[in-house]
C-alpha cells in the first residue's frame, strides 16, 4: 500500500523571524542580511553571556547537486 501525497489548500507556510522568536524567549536575536555584518554580529553575540540566535538569510533557490562520480 502506498501512501497518497497530501496537498494543503489555501495555506501560505512562512517562517517567522527566528530572531524575534528568541527575542520572545528571553535570548538575544540578530537579523544579519549583508555578509560584511556577519563578523560583527557574531563577536557581540559571543561576548553575551546568555543565550543568542543569529538569523541570516539565504536564497530560496540552490543550484543542482554535482553529479556523484561514477564508481568504475
Amino acid at each position: 500500500m502506498h501512501e497518497r501525497a497530501r496537498k494543503y489548500i489555501g495555506v501560505d507556510w512562512v517562517n517567522p523571524r527566528f530572531d524575534k522568536v528568541a527575542e520572545v524567549y528571553d535570548a538575544r536575536g540578530f537579523y544579519v542580511d549583508r555578509p560584511q555584518d556577519i563578523a560583527d554580529a557574531l563577536r557581540e553575540a559571543l561576548a553575551l553571556d546568555e543565550p543568542s540566535v543569529m538569523e541570516i538569510p539565504v536564497a530560496e533557490h540552490f543550484p543542482s547537486a554535482a553529479p556523484l562520480p561514477s564508481r568504475g
